[in-house]
């Protein structure tokens, strides 16, 4: 992993589409026979080792910070929870047709269904995040998403465009949870006046 973070900075380096390839290697190597060991998720130290793994992964296809929520980097990255990437592989393992294209989209639709709800339930994580990507599926299918460092700052909530762009105060508000969910809509406001008054927009 840390050679990865050597040949993926987070400004600059290979562009997202390879970036999501490299970390679909990452997942070849860990998923690999993962129908016959998959009942190891089920201990709570190997799937945060397996999460552990993702994570560091995910962070480097979304150019994103540390400080970033495993789920929010999920997310961004258009990549499922490794759990549940194993169960997919379990489902396409006992399936006699898991070699067709039609069969591996249908489960990796179901498996996004699964995302979403895991998404929509923690309702007090990764609360800016979830007003700017309330759906899993649109994102993940959007052809036009293309991650970068600016892009996964904005996405995350926090980091360069919190810095620069809101004071900090407003920036400890935005990632809380509770009373201070309105928070969340004003920087939303804030941001997109930017966006509109931008000469690149």
């Amino acid at each position: 992993m840390a050679q990865l973070s050597r040949i993926l900075p987070n400004i600059g380096g290979p562009s997202s589409p390879k970036r999501t390839v490299l970390c679909e290697v990452i997942h070849s190597v860990v998923l690999y026979a993962a129908p016959v060991w998959h009942r190891v998720v089920h201990v709570q130290r190997y799937k945060q080792m397996l999460l552990s793994i993702q994570r560091k992964a995910l962070l480097r296809i979304s150019s994103g910070y540390r400080t970033m929520s495993t789920m929010a980097a999920q997310v961004i990255a258009g990549i499922p929870p490794v759990t549940l990437l194993i169960e997919e592989r379990l489902r396409l393992y006992s399936r006699d047709d898991a070699k067709l294209r039609t069969t591996r989209l249908l489960e990796r639709s179901t498996t996004l269904e699964k995302c979403q709800r895991v998404w929509s339930d923690h309702s007090e994580t990764a609360m800016w995040s979830k007003t700017l990507i309330p759906d899993v599926r649109q994102w993940v299918s959007c052809k036009h998403r293309r991650l970068d460092f600016y892009l996964t700052q904005f996405l995350s909530g926090h980091g360069y465009f919190a810095e620069r762009r809101t004071s900090r105060s407003t920036q400890s508000l935005c990632v809380k949870d509770g009373p201070h969910g309105g928070a969340i809509q004003s920087q939303l406001s804030v941001r997109r006046s930017i966006a509109e008054a931008s000469p690149y927009s």
